[in-house]
């Protein structure tokens, strides 16, 4: 499985990199097995050299029924990479005080907004992140605590 996976993300590397794509993909940094799950930890960056990227832990085959996961929330979709972008060029953000992701997966665009807050500096700003089944809200709970130290000031919550 891990040969599969290591095409597919092959694939979608060439497309960001040939410009077919121009989806921030998040760079590799571990991969495991754990209670018969398959667990990767990627960096995801900002386009913004000044925004602090983050760390997340996904499941890739959550949506398998057989996964233990319980649904779609264990990876990051296009959708999430998408809005994590988006939310990155957006000025409003520099006002918010409270962000609130409903249905959040594994965080990744709460947490990208956390670190672009983080990147204007001092000031009371809370991150919140909500889902579902309890495997989802422990993975988006695993992935705040993974992303504390370099989201400072800002306060992110699973």
């Amino acid at each position: 499985e891990f040969e599969e996976a290591d095409g597919i993300l092959s694939e979608l590397r060439r497309k960001a990199e040939t410009g077919d794509s121009d989806l921030p993909w998040g760079d590799c940094l571990e991969r495991s097995w754990h209670d018969g799950t398959l667990r990767v930890t990627r960096m995801y960056s900002s386009s913004s050299a000044a925004v602090p990227g983050v760390v997340i832990q996904e499941f890739p085959y959550s949506a398998h029924p057989s996964s233990g996961v319980g649904g779609t929330g264990g990876l990051v979709w296009r959708g999430a990479l998408a809005l994590a972008e988006f939310l990155g060029q957006q000025e409003f953000l520099a006002n918010a005080q409270v962000i609130m992701e409903i249905g959040a997966g594994c965080g990744l665009p709460g947490l990208a907004a956390a670190a672009q807050l983080a990147a204007q500096g001092p000031g009371v700003k809370q991150v919140i992140l909500t889902d579902g089944p309890e495997a989802v809200v422990q993975n988006l709970a695993a992935n705040v605590a993974a992303n504390l130290e370099r989201l400072k000031p800002v306060q992110p919550s699973a």
